[in-house]
């Protein structure tokens, strides 16, 4: 009789966990991941050489150098001076080195800047090497509002020496009408080619 107690006592735990169990599973399956682009802004100016020839040079696009801490997939979110945490369900689909490059090669080309551009993997060897780095690429969270940041720098190098002929820093913060990562992704291009077109602009003093 005992035995037939505690098997009974056993069954009815197990009938008890089950629906339990199966809700966890399906509340799991539920989670969806999340995955957004940095793609050319289609409201972008790039009339920088309007009714002008280009400058006749070649120009190689190395690729775009990211800190660490921002050159992954994931999408970083600060919460304080020296804390960052990461989204667990929103990436990028891209990693940003190889977006960020792409968006650089494609603005160059349609600006009609210089005579021949060309991307990371050509074997050549070009008048002038264009060289980014970003320092910080990540949603600032300011109370219950998020603000997009992206802190980069442009180098401009004549291939020959290795001299920076111009160079063009700049930290941008903009705030989010809403707390929506696509829109901290159009913000991020928006930035990303504003400052880019801001510094060829200045360069072509230089160049010219």
């Amino acid at each position: 009789m005992i035995n037939y107690f505690k098997q009974n006592l056993v069954l009815t735990g197990l009938l008890f966990l089950m629906p339990l169990m199966f809700h966890g599973c399906l509340a799991h399956r539920d989670v969806t991941v999340r995955y957004y682009t940095l793609e050319y802004p289609q409201d972008a100016d790039i009339e920088l050489l309007a009714n002008t020839a280009p400058v006749e040079r070649s120009l190689l696009v190395n690729t775009v150098e990211i800190y660490p801490a921002f050159a992954t997939n994931q999408i970083a979110i600060r919460e304080d001076t020296h804390e960052i945490r990461y989204f667990s369900f929103n990436q990028w689909a891209v990693r940003p080195e190889q977006s960020l490059t792409a968006l650089l090669t494609d603005f160059l080309k349609r600006s009609n800047i210089f005579e021949s551009v060309y991307s990371p993997l050509a074997y050549i060897e070009p008048d002038l090497v264009l060289e980014t780095t970003i320092y910080n690429l990540e949603i600032i969270e300011e109370g219950r509002n998020f603000n997009s940041r992206l802190s980069l720098e442009y180098r401009l190098i004549n291939s020959r020496d290795g001299q920076v002929l111009h160079s063009h820093r700049a930290d941008r913060k903009e705030a989010l009408e809403d707390n929506n990562l696509n829109l901290f992704a159009a913000s991020i291009t928006s930035i990303f080619i504003g400052e880019l077109g801001n510094f060829m602009y200045l360069a072509l003093d230089d160049l010219r």
